[in-house]
């Protein structure tokens, strides 16, 4: 709980993934209702797709948040382009 998010951190952790040359977007968002939780993150959030607007290229955490991948399989995807 109350643990930021960088997403410089992130995109090295993806970019050492075996396979992966480079990250070049991402993009996160908060999901909500059943089956996620029904909590909305205190960051600017576009309502129409959920996704989180980053400040300082960061997601803040407040005392009461917790983030998580809550279904990797399908929360997470990739486009690969050749």
């Amino acid at each position: 709980m109350n643990e930021n998010i960088y997403l410089g951190n992130l995109i090295e952790t993806i970019n050492n993934v075996n396979g992966v040359i480079n990250v070049i977007d991402l993009r996160i968002y908060n999901k909500i209702n059943v089956p996620y939780s029904l909590n909305e993150i205190s960051m600017p959030v576009n309502q129409t797709t959920r996704q989180i607007t980053p400040t300082d290229y960061t997601i803040f955490s407040s005392a009461e948040e917790m983030s998580q991948i809550r279904f990797p399989a399908k929360d997470i995807v990739v486009r690969i382009k050749n």
